[in-house]
């Protein structure tokens, strides 16, 4: 089964060495940016080449959620025999009592904790620890070095971080961007944007507003 990359920018790069690393072969990263003819020394190929009735894998390596979110509905629409893979580097530590939905990006050097529960095409970046029994919704992304403690909760579509701390048993709802360096030691509520040390609420957000 040919194996794709979706997403031809500095994501997708991760990616690439995260299933190189795992051994895994690619066969051509897909954009539909149509001035991106080569990623890496591989073919950037657009959605309209791939056959509709084609069995293959692919892994959404874009790192915005909202946006991953439409690609990974689009190509659902389109493409009946897609599969959706997980990449996860070899230097990744997973707890064997960890589950993990479908599509998810494990970078090198992050812990996935026992009891953990990972959504569907969730990104634990470089270095990010999951604690026991923490969770992370669907399209929710811990970025490099973010560390949440246990029984976390992390809603669908939000995102921690850089190098942002989350201590033991709070909850960051639906859609949220909590800021870099952030030291999270209250609960957050849905659509809200939050930083600082300790963490606090600056204002709500739309649920596609842009963040990276």
């Amino acid at each position: 089964m040919r194996t794709f990359i979706y997403g031809a920018g500095g994501h997708g790069r991760v990616v690439y060495d995260i299933l190189g690393a795992g051994g895994k072969t690619v066969t051509a990263f897909i954009d539909n940016d149509s001035s991106k003819k080569s990623a890496y020394g591989f073919s950037v190929i657009s959605e309209d080449d791939l056959k509709k009735d084609e069995e293959f894998a692919v892994v959404v390596a874009v790192g915005t959620n909202h946006v991953r979110a439409a690609i990974v509905d689009r190509l659902k629409m389109k493409f009946s025999n897609i599969q959706f893979v997980n990449a996860i580097h070899p230097r990744a530590i997973v707890s064997a009592s960890a589950k993990l939905g479908l599509g998810n990006v494990i970078a090198a050097g992050s812990v996935i904790g026992p009891g953990a529960e990972i959504g569907n095409h969730c990104v634990v970046n470089t270095a990010a620890t999951v604690d026991h029994d923490s969770k992370l919704g669907d399209f929710s992304s811990a970025a490099p070095a973010v560390a949440l403690g246990g029984d976390v909760c992390v809603g669908n579509f939000s995102y921690v971080g850089i190098g942002s701390t989350v201590i033991h048993g709070i909850s960051i709802g639906a859609h949220c961007v909590i800021g870099a360096g952030s030291t999270v030691i209250a609960n957050v509520a849905d659509r809200s944007v939050a930083y600082g040390s300790p963490c606090s609420v600056v204002r709500t957000r739309s649920e596609n507003e842009s963040y990276l």
